[in-house]
């Protein structure tokens, strides 16, 4: 009798204990990452902003070590993608070489403890690791692992298991950098949002001067992400009656086209007739295309 308890015991240890691992370099992920830097030509404390993509496709062998592609876009709507180097994966570590000549470097290392440090290549003082909890993304249970730099005394840093660090994908290591600064705001897999930035209420943002993007000439979506009733407001001195308003799916399929026959200055749409993922939203005019992204959650 003694010897089935123990086992019991010893099974129901086994099962509540273990913890699936949710591997990172895998085809068809795509991260989108916040850069931000100091203006310096202003203000002194303005910056200047924009949004990069990071994509994993393909296969490549480099020093004869197989890697998965990595590609890089600063398009809202990427079309155009740059070879960005490659990443593996092995053990719960991940490793990243980069494009002319850039040495390959361990970014990440999900099986470390707490106490444990992490050195990187940009030859920044290494950082420790302060705790680790698990936090239910995309309904799942995943690790979080906290960082600190020694000397700072606080955490800047935090890697989450599938995810990424909150710096960026290929950012980790970077948070006590001095003159500009990167985040995480977004991870898809196979198209499908599975994470977003809690502080961020969407993918893509940028910083410029062109007309388009001021706030009064540009299609404005609120609430972003969307559970519920939407609003897609229109874009100074375009009203309801002259436009139409199409909504596509990652795929480029449309899921939604509103003829518009009033003088509204908005569409109201629901998210709950679409399923969860980022959509795209085009609205037509005679002489203009208005363009925005929208996550349903």
């Amino acid at each position: 009798m003694k010897k089935i308890t123990f086992l019991a015991f010893m099974l129901v240890g086994v099962f509540a204990y273990s913890q699936e691992y949710f591997p990172l370099v895998e085809e068809n992920n795509e991260w989108n990452v916040l850069q931000v830097i100091y203006d310096g030509i202003s203000l002194p404390w303005d910056t200047i902003y924009w949004s990069m993509s990071y994509k994993i496709s393909g296969d490549t062998v480099i020093d004869n070590k197989a890697y998965k592609k990595v590609f890089k876009s600063e398009e809202e709507f990427p079309v155009s993608w740059q070879y960005w180097g490659g990443m593996r994966e092995e053990n719960q570590e991940a490793w990243y070489i980069g494009i002319n000549n850039y040495p390959e470097s361990k970014i990440y290392d999900f099986d470390l403890s707490v106490g444990d440090t992490i050195n990187f290549i940009f030859d920044f003082q290494p950082m420790a690791v302060d705790s680790i909890v698990f936090k239910e993304i995309n309904g799942e249970d995943r690790k979080h692992i906290y960082f600190s730099y020694p000397n700072m005394g606080y955490t800047k840093e935090c890697w989450i298991e599938g995810i990424g660090s909150n710096r960026g994908i290929l950012q980790s290591g970077t948070a006590g950098f001095v003159g500009g600064w990167t985040w995480m705001m977004c991870k898809s897999e196979n198209q499908q949002l599975i994470y977003m930035n809690p502080d961020y209420e969407t993918c893509y943002m940028i910083s410029t001067g062109i007309e388009d993007n001021r706030s009064g000439s540009k299609l404005r979506v609120y609430p972003n992400p969307a559970k519920g009733n939407f609003f897609v407001r229109l874009p100074d001195n375009i009203s309801g009656n002259e436009c139409i308003l199409k909504m596509y799916n990652a795929q480029g399929e449309l899921f939604e086209q509103i003829n518009a026959t009033t003088g509204d200055d908005r569409f109201i749409l629901d998210s709950q007739k679409f399923p969860k993922g980022m959509y795209l939203i085009k609205v037509e005019t005679e002489s203009r295309v208005f363009t925005s992204k929208v996550v349903i959650r």
